[in-house]
């Protein structure tokens, strides 16, 4: 996915995401799924990429720079984790979006924690039904995409 392609998909999930499923109790995080599809086996520039992508959020939302931060190094996370060890372009995904998941959710915990003084946890129930519904739509989406794309591109 080239990165003009990448901004493309990231800005409609994000107005997706902030609209449609905005009342929505329990979503899936569409930020992150693109992220994880646009960035996954992208060296350096799944940083510079992932780093842009948190700009924008704290830019669009207002807060500090949790965003940046945690954007930044879900971007390094998915540009840099060894493709070697996975079978295809899915399975690096999927992986990337598990991890991804609880590198945003603890880190915002831990940034809240620094500099508001208290953590700010999701709970239990409904981060795991957020899992589930990132799962399926992790399912939807690879089924939807069918592009062949090797882990090495």
């Amino acid at each position: 996915m080239s990165y003009l392609r990448y901004g493309v998909v990231f800005l409609l999930a994000y107005i997706l995401q902030t609209t449609c499923l905005a009342d929505w109790p329990v979503r899936p995080e569409l930020l992150l799924l693109a992220v994880c599809f646009g960035l996954s086996g992208r060296a350096c520039g799944g940083a510079l990429a992932g780093l842009l992508t948190g700009i924008f959020l704290d830019l669009a939302n207002g807060y500090g720079f949790y965003n940046s931060a945690l954007y930044g190094l879900l971007g390094l996370l998915c540009g840099f984790m060894p493709a070697s060890i996975f079978r295809d372009f899915r399975s690096l995904v999927f992986v990337n979006m598990l991890l991804g998941s609880l590198l945003l959710n603890g880190g915002y915990a831990v940034l809240t924690k620094i500099f508001l003084g208290h953590f700010i946890l999701v709970p239990l129930p409904q981060y795991l039904w957020t899992l589930l519904l990132n799962l399926l739509a992790f399912w939807l989406l690879q089924f939807l995409l069918k592009e062949k794309r090797r882990v090495y591109a």
